[in-house]
């Protein structure tokens, strides 16, 4: 290994080149480097390239073996060698390719640490059995809901076997990882109680409310122009308000019904038959329609523990809707697009029903003779195709199919301009909260020479400026940053500001200090903008610490001692000082 000439950075991506797939290495001479440039690049636009074509090139090309960096082992000094590099980096790239899917953006040092990682699954012999990579697909293939076959395709493997070796090195490293990790997770009841207070943390705080309400009367004075209302509609509205506009979907359509009175005439039975369905039959299909067609009145003193009504008790009306249903499915399986149904009706003995209009899908239920609400249902079924399923009323069942089918779209503007007016002024209700709140934050004092950074101000000049804003400084005494049970108020149902303003507060206490101003912040649910003061902040008393709550801390406090000795520790800065990890640089004017 020769003494470095310069302390200029290594370049590896010019170093390293991906590992060769056959083949054994060549080196080429500095005379011929050229040609054999000019040799693949050639074939590259005469040929198709196969992988063992490019692989060859890779290798002809590719510089001498030699050491990326040292390091010292427990066994002694060892040597990150090019191949180790290129090793570690693919495996990177199929571990990353593996759990997100792409290739993660990887640093020469992030590669080198993965390599020492390797290299100290080697020193301690780690080994992975059969029965834990077996484990480790079975998760693989459910978490990825396919086979082992796509598994391995789908992650550009020639094999099952180069698959499985790619895993078996990958799982080396995380077992590596876990090694060194263990004796990170021993927390001591002080070390949890320490995270239950940072989780914990309490807080007080003042704050003001602009509710969007407070603004209806202002609102309701502005007159929108022709074309603030229709950049508005209707991308404005919201949801709801889309919903009320709307014109109702309608429905016009086709049935053949069949009635209680004529199921037993001879027409009918010519061709529906006496049915005298089994006990197993009667009771599959109570149970199929009993919500639909046996719900009781709400009113019912046994609505709430038996909402349905018992087939013991309504077996004859049951035992008629399965025989006027299995008459009507009769029906629909010789029915087809083409078939005349004034003719079918009269030779069936059934009744023909042609609702010709459109009919709101809110009216349908009330249709003499066939209404249901099982009948929206048609709005979004096939055009002129017979529904697969009957429809069963108290004494008659009936298909039917849609002829005419009108779904729910916004009116022009014009016809609904006043509703538009009303919508347009709420949402100028909300935009002139988030106004007044933004005008408050900005009126606040400021220290002389202050730039935008975070404002900070005593008690009694937030409650002036609030005062002098018509707001009242409503406060929050000491409370839990994050949701408490054990300890946290019992909130009204109705108050949607407490709960939400403690959860944006304690979500953003990072750096705070007491006196900071926080805000605006937006309730969407009440339309509703917010300025608070951070008037204090607290650990919690560890005698108030409940024994559930010192369980979760203490695995709060392991998993987060773990994840700091991985990005300590594990990192490159943490291997190289544990193993003393030196680059090594090359000569300038070298290959």
């Amino acid at each position: 290994m020769s003494k470095p000439k310069s302390k200029k950075k290594p370049d590896l991506a010019a170093r390293v080149q991906p590992r060769a797939e056959a083949g054994d290495e060549i080196q080429p001479k500095k005379k011929n480097t050229v040609l054999l440039m000019g040799l693949a690049i050639f074939c590259l636009l005469i040929f198709t390239v196969t992988g063992p074509m490019a692989a060859v090139f890779r290798q002809l090309l590719a510089p001498a073996e030699g050491d990326i960096a040292t390091l010292v082992l427990p066994s002694g000094e060892d040597a990150i060698t090019v191949s180790d590099y290129r090793d570690a980096d693919l495996l990177i790239e199929a571990q990353s390719r593996l759990l997100t899917g792409r290739r993660a953006k990887v640093e020469e040092e992030d590669v080198l640490a993965y390599a020492t990682l390797r290299k100290l699954a080697d020193e301690m012999e780690i080994y992975v059995t059969d029965a834990d990579l077996r484990g480790f697909i079975e998760n693989l293939t459910q978490a990825y809901q396919v086979d082992y076959r796509t598994l391995w395709r789908r992650q550009g493997y020639p094999n099952a076997v180069s698959f499985e070796e790619n895993l078996r090195n990958l799982l080396r490293v995380t077992t590596v990882e876990q090694v060194l990790a263990a004796g990170a997770g021993l927390v001591t009841d002080q070390d949890a109680i320490e995270q239950w207070q940072k989780d914990f943390e309490e807080i007080r705080y003042e704050f003001v409310t602009f509710p969007a309400e407070d603004f209806a009367d202002e609102a309701a004075a502005l007159q929108p122009t022709d074309e603030e209302l229709a950049a508005f509609y209707p991308d404005g509205l919201s949801f709801n308000q889309k919903a009320e506009l709307q014109k109702e979907e309608q429905l016009a359509f086709d049935a053949l019904v069949v009635s209680a009175d004529a199921l037993d005439t001879p027409a009918v039975q010519a061709w529906a038959g006496a049915v005298e369905p089994s006990d197993e039959d009667l009771q599959g299909f109570y149970d199929m329609r009993k919500f639909e067609l046996y719900l009781r009145p709400s009113d019912h003193p046994d609505f709430e523990t038996e909402p349905v009504e018992p087939l013991a008790e309504i077996r004859d009306r049951v035992l008629l809707h399965y025989r006027l249903n299995d008459a009507a499915l009769k029906l629909l399986n010789e029915l087809t697009p083409e078939t005349d149904l004034e003719a079918f009706a009269a030779e069936k003995g059934v009744e023909l029903v042609r609702q010709t209009e459109p009919v709101p899908a809110s009216q349908l239920k009330d249709l003499p003779r066939v209404g249901s609400d099982s009948l929206r249902q048609l709005v979004f079924a096939k055009a002129d195709e017979w529904w697969d399923r009957t429809i069963i009323r108290d004494d008659l069942a009936f298909v039917a199919r849609p002829t005419v089918q009108v779904q729910r779209e916004l009116p022009d503007l014009a016809e609904v301009r006043d509703s538009v007016v009303e919508y347009w002024r709420q949402s100028r209700q909300a935009e002139l909260a988030a106004e007044a709140a933004q005008a408050f934050v900005d009126g606040l004092p400021r220290p002389e020479g202050g730039g935008d950074g975070s404002l900070n101000l005593d008690a009694r000049t937030f409650a002036e400026a609030a005062a002098a804003a018509g707001r009242v400084v409503q406060v929050q005494d000491w409370i839990s940053r994050r949701i408490r049970p054990a300890a946290d108020p019992k909130w009204d149902p109705d108050e949607k500001i407490r709960p939400w303003l403690r959860n944006q507060i304690g979500n953003d206490l990072e750096g705070r200090l007491e006196g900071d101003v926080i805000g605006p912040l937006e309730n969407s649910l009440t339309q509703a903008h917010v300025v608070a003061r951070l008037a204090g902040r607290r650990p919690p008393d560890p005698a108030t610490i409940w024994p559930g709550e010192m369980e979760a801390a203490r695995r709060a406090a392991r998993s987060r001692a773990v994840q700091d000795f991985r990005e300590q520790q594990l990192s490159y800065e943490g291997l190289a000082q544990a193993y003393r990890i030196v680059k090594v640089l090359p000569e300038e004017g070298g290959n």
